[in-house]
């Protein structure tokens, strides 16, 4: 009887085109022993998605502004292969106005802090294993509020509605 223990590791990307930026976000998900890739731009990591290598990630964590494709479009793009993908937007310029901006489960103001995105990585792990955070009384608090999303509903139709404090908005 073969009594081998399976290890499950959690797949993250990032895709972001300041080196160092991409870097520290790498080593974060080494801290806490999360497999993770790192794309420089949203053309290579689309390039990416049409190898056989691909294996789609619990969540892709994107900057807004980079030079061939902002996060936005990046975001739309990957959603019309795989509807389901979570994102979380990164960035240090929330007030980019753009008409794809809710789409993304979270929005993180740079720099980033490592608890933040330790709760981040167990809440999106929680969601992709149950299906639905309605199941797990959310109760998170990210940067909708600094990124001027005021109402957001989950683009998947799988979390709970959340105000701009983190809360349920039924709460």
């Amino acid at each position: 009887m073969d009594c081998s223990r399976v290890i499950i590791r959690f797949m993250f990307h990032v895709v972001d085109d300041e080196e160092i930026m991409r870097k520290v976000l790498v080593v974060m998900f080494q801290y806490f022993d999360f497999e993770v890739q790192a794309f420089g731009c949203p053309s290579e990591y689309i390039e990416h998605m049409n190898t056989p290598e691909y294996k789609s990630p619990i969540a892709i964590f994107s900057d807004i502004e980079m030079p061939d494709m902002n996060g936005y479009d990046f975001m739309y793009q990957v959603r019309q292969v795989n509807p389901a993908q979570r994102f979380v937007i990164l960035s240090g310029a929330p007030e980019i106005k753009h008409d794809k901006k809710n789409l993304a489960c979270m929005y993180l103001y740079k720099p980033l802090k490592l608890d933040l995105l330790k709760d981040i990585i167990d809440l999106l792990i929680k969601c992709d294993k149950n299906g639905s955070s309605e199941k797990m009384e959310v109760q998170f608090n990210d940067d909708r509020a600094i990124f001027g999303i005021n109402n957001w509903t989950c683009p998947n139709g799988r979390c709970v509605n959340m105000s701009v404090n983190g809360h349920p908005e039924n709460e």
